[in-house]
């Protein structure tokens, strides 16, 4: 049985409100990123499935997951808590740097 996530997905339309104003910008679309997310040993269990060689769970976030939008959008927001919002935007597997300068650009984009 599911036990399903209710972690706030942002809205398309208002983090794209957030890029008003800035003059530089780079989305980063994180390819396979679900996959690099481990799961914790004891929920392991629940991703149980039968395969011919016996069964089998997944050490890392599976596709397919009902929860696993919610998981990296939660991940995200703690990684990089204080500049969500203002100079990173997520949404799902995309994350938007934004400046208004290019001095500070290029020091963003080199940080990371």
């Amino acid at each position: 049985m599911t036990k399903f996530d209710r972690y706030n997905l942002p809205v398309l339309e208002g983090t794209t409100c957030n890029l008003h104003g800035s003059k530089y910008y780079i989305v980063l679309v994180c390819y396979n990123v679900f996959s690099q997310i481990s799961i914790m040993q004891k929920h392991q269990e629940s991703t149980r499935i039968s395969v011919p060689f016996g069964p089998y769970e997944y050490k890392c976030l599976p596709f397919g997951l009902s929860n696993r939008p919610f998981s990296f959008q939660r991940l995200m927001d703690i990684v990089l808590k204080n500049l969500v919002g203002t100079e990173f935007l997520f949404y799902l597997e995309d994350v938007t740097i934004i400046s208004r300068s290019v001095q500070n650009f290029a020091q963003k984009v080199e940080h990371m």
